[in-house]
């Protein structure tokens, strides 16, 4: 899948230290050179999400229901994840 990004943010990159440790997303962050307002984040495991919005970033969870109102968004498969994300680069 490398192909189809500029970065492939995983495990391996944090040094084997896991999501949802606030300082992977924040080694993303900088190794991106952004802020958190300009990321989006796509999951599909809710606890993964609050350090994420805590950072400023949009949160997609792909998933059947979101009881916690941990995500900006819930949608039902990454296409509609995908969608979401260009609707808001829009």
């Amino acid at each position: 899948i490398e192909r189809h990004f500029t970065h492939v943010f995983d495990v391996r990159f944090s040094g084997f230290q896991p999501k949802p440790d606030p300082l992977v997303y924040q080694s993303v962050l900088a190794t991106l050179e952004i802020d958190g307002a300009q990321a989006i984040l796509v999951e599909d495991t809710p606890r993964n999400l609050p350090p994420a919005r805590a950072l400023g970033m949009t949160t997609i969870l792909i998933g059947d229901a979101d009881e916690l109102g941990l995500a900006d968004y819930l949608v039902p498969d990454v296409l509609q994840a995908i969608r979401v994300a260009i609707d808001l680069e829009r």
